[in-house]
């Protein structure tokens, strides 16, 4: 089982508000539907039970709604159908060859089926499912929206909730509390259609977020792609932890939906889990991101929000600054740092607190100051700007306290630059000077990495070794580490 935990982006510049709601929301109507759903999930199968048994007993008569519809499906799905076709048929030729039924007992048992399939109807319509669920045969538009809080039992909701806060939080953040909740219920929306295109037939009710989450996991790839998510593994009774970009393990995932989706069934299948929908919704994601990208308005949704930001900051922050230009350096300092515990995605808190450290000569809160910039244009993905700001503390020596992730994120920035010498020594430095964990592993297994494709394959094959024995937990890297010691091997 891999059950994902987190990211290195989790935090954003405002509370994810709508995020919330939308989780609290969830659960609300769970907690409220849970109990009538199972009450009538189980008066409709009993009459629909009554209805069926009566029709196997008298073949010759003819099924009304809705009992027409499941025999229609019912004949479609395998073995089952085939036996209860079998069975009917057999029955039907045993009342043809006997002396026949008279008319009016005949039309007495047919209306008898009637009131039967009535009473299986109005079992069915008092659900919350046939109100609010989305069933493709019926095509209800309602249900496009209020399927997607409808929830199966507490798995199926608290694997949804997950999933959304962990991608959900960011995509707001990046777009906005007036576009994320159209985008998210124009997902779902989407994700429905999909599933109707694989089975159109098909009078099962979809309930779930999990085609809206899809959505926003398609959006989390395009507007986060190298952010690396954190997984727990559990393989027996052993768990491990690791991480991967959402690059590799996002489009697994849709690989895995596909998959199983042409498994049960292909296009013109239903299973018990609506994997076209999952499917739908994911691609709507992308495309949204991407045609949101293309045509500017991202970017200026974002530039907007941290506009904002930085209005509600800006009356503390400017009296602050004028406090470091009067000569009251220490009082201002004081007056950030409290600022910024409220307000800890403040860049403006951070550079003018900065400015007075520096005012202040006062190292240690300047060598803070510093790493918490870089920290915050890392998870804005401004890493010219985080990098410029390390070189700074470089030159003053400060570089050694920036945590090892922000500074394994900084030298794989610098390889995709194509800075290769300076990736490489970041590398090392990382591996070289943090305890043995997760970050450090992925700093030796890059620089190894860096270094056979640069050509220098004993220095490659030695770190690959290293790798290969580290005490770290490293399964997901095997392969890759095979893979290496057989490049660098090679003549």
């Amino acid at each position: 089982m891999l059950i994902p935990i987190g990211h290195e982006d989790q935090r954003g510049r405002r509370w994810p508000y709508v995020t919330l709601v939308t989780i609290v929301l969830n659960i609300a109507v769970f907690i409220l539907t849970t109990g009538a759903i199972e009450q009538q999930n189980a008066e409709y199968a009993a009459r629909t039970n009554e209805a069926l048994q009566y029709y196997l007993k008298h073949p010759y008569l003819t099924p009304a709604p809705p009992l027409d519809r499941l025999m229609d499906r019912v004949m479609r799905a395998g073995r089952q159908g085939k036996m209860l076709q079998t069975y009917r048929d057999s029955a039907r030729a045993e009342s043809e060859r006997g002396a026949g039924v008279d008319p009016v007992i005949k039309e007495a048992r047919q209306e008898e089926l009637r009131a039967l399939c009535r009473a299986m109807s109005l079992a069915e319509s008092a659900s919350p499912l046939k109100k609010y669920a989305y069933v493709p045969v019926d095509n209800n538009l309602l249900g496009l929206l209020t399927y997607q809080f409808l929830h199966g039992g507490w798995l199926h909701l608290v694997g949804n909730m997950l999933f959304l806060y962990l991608a959900g939080c960011n995509v707001e953040d990046r777009w906005g509390r007036a576009l994320f909740p159209l985008f998210y219920l124009s997902a779902g929306a989407v994700s429905a259609l999909t599933h109707k295109l694989a089975a159109p037939q098909s009078i099962s009710p979809l309930i779930g977020a999990s085609g809206a989450i899809a959505g926003v996991m398609g959006a989390f790839l395009v507007k986060f792609a190298r952010t690396r998510i954190k997984f727990l593994l559990i393989l027996s009774f052993r768990p491990r932890f690791f991480s991967a970009p959402a690059y590799l393990m996002l489009p697994l995932w849709l690989g895995q939906q596909l998959f199983f989706g042409l498994m049960t069934g292909g296009l013109g299948g239903e299973g018990g889990v609506a994997f076209w929908a999952h499917v739908g919704g994911f691609v709507y994601g992308v495309l949204f991101a991407v045609v949101l990208g293309l045509s500017g308005l991202d970017a200026r949704i974002d530039q907007s929000i941290e506009s904002e930001v930085s209005i509600k900051q800006a009356p503390e922050i400017v009296r602050a600054g004028e406090m470091i230009d009067a000569g009251q350096a220490a009082q201002a300092a004081a007056t950030l740092e409290e600022f910024a515990r409220r307000q800890p995605r403040s860049i403006e808190a951070q550079l003018e607190l900065l400015r007075a450290a520096k005012t202040l000569d006062d190292e240690p809160r300047e060598q803070r100051a510093y790493i918490r910039l870089v920290g915050l244009y890392v998870q804005q993905n401004e890493m010219d700007t985080a990098l410029a700001l390390y070189e700074e503390m470089h030159t003053r020596g400060m570089e050694i306290e920036v945590p090892a992730a922000l500074r394994l994120r900084l030298a794989r920035h610098l390889e995709r630059g194509n800075f290769l010498e300076g990736a490489g020594q970041e590398y090392l430095n990382v591996y070289s000077n943090s305890l043995p964990d997760s970050t450090s592993f992925q700093a030796l297994l890059a620089h190894a990495n860096l270094l056979l494709r640069t050509g220098r394959k004993p220095e490659a094959l030695q770190l690959f070794l290293i790798a290969r024995d580290s005490p770290v937990p490293h399964l997901e890297y095997e392969a890759t580490i095979s893979h290496g010691i057989k490049q660098a091997q090679a003549g």
